[in-house]
């Protein structure tokens, strides 16, 4: 009987570490949709802008000729993403639907500056 209650634990943590594994692999499906480019819904409004996954926590953010690598400040949200630029910028990707965001970038404290929010339109 001891026997079988250490090779049912053995299988479990095979099972659970296979699932673990599995699920790191697939990715980062949260912000799969970001990915791509993006113009403002009134061109007047705002500089296209296209954006890059890099990892998990980090994006390539590209406008008007300049590229910018962002890390991801909040975690387990499915509409509302920030990130951050090594200046202390913040940029906020509100999702209102798969291909229309929201976009807020707010600059580093002692600096004056956050942006009206722009809907942009994903282009295919």
């Amino acid at each position: 009987m001891k026997q079988f209650l250490v090779i049912a634990g053995l299988v479990l943590i095979v099972l659970i570490s296979g699932g673990l594994l599995m699920k790191n692999l697939q990715g980062n499906h949260e912000t799969d949709w970001l990915s791509g480019s993006w113009q403002a819904k009134a061109a007047e409004d705002g500089q296209p802008f296209q954006i890059e996954i890099l990892n998990n926590n980090q994006i390539n953010f590209q406008t008007d000729g300049t590229s910018v690598k962002l890390t991801r400040l909040n975690q387990n949200s499915e509409t509302a993403f920030v990130y951050q630029d090594s200046a202390g910028g913040k940029y906020k990707f509100i999702k209102l639907a798969k291909k229309q965001l929201k976009f807020v970038f707010t600059a580093k404290k002692g600096l004056l500056g956050t942006t009206n929010a722009i809907v942009y339109q994903k282009v295919e």
